[in-house]
C-alpha cells in the first residue's frame, strides 16, 4: 500500500486526524449504548 520508504507529511496527518475521529465516534457509540 505505501510505495514509498515513508508516508507522506500530509497523508500522516489525515491519518492521524482519521484515528482522533474513529476514537471520538466510538467513545461516542459506547455511551449510547451505556445509556440505553
Amino acid at each position: 500500500m505505501f510505495t514509498s520508504r515513508g508516508i507522506g507529511r500530509q497523508e500522516s496527518v489525515i491519518f492521524l486526524d482519521l484515528r482522533i475521529w474513529l476514537l471520538i465516534e466510538w467513545r461516542n457509540a459506547l455511551m449510547i449504548i451505556s445509556l440505553s
